[in-house]
């Protein structure tokens, strides 16, 4: 048997499960969105066309990476905002 990650966003019968759910592609696509969102806040840009399944692989990867820096030490904050004075 070989080893392949399951994907948690869909299943081996997508037709199925919008059967049992006639909500799930709309709540596909709120979760699509709010993961676009995030990504653009760390300056990553996401393809229009990109699926749901490789937006998600995406965020799996840059969460990732943060992760690792972290690990080392390191600091996700390169530079911070000056604050601002109400002079």
């Amino acid at each position: 048997m070989a080893d392949e990650p399951r994907d948690p966003i869909t299943t081996g019968d997508e037709a199925h499960e919008r059967d049992l759910n006639r909500h799930r592609a709309d709540e596909q696509r709120t979760v699509r969105a709010e993961i676009v969102a995030r990504l653009h806040g760390r300056g990553i840009e996401v393809a229009d066309d990109a699926s749901l399944e490789a937006v998600v692989r995406k965020l799996d990867e840059v969460e990732a990476a943060e992760r690792e820096i972290q690990a080392r030490g390191g600091d996700l904050m390169i530079e911070s905002p000056k604050p601002l004075r109400g002079d």
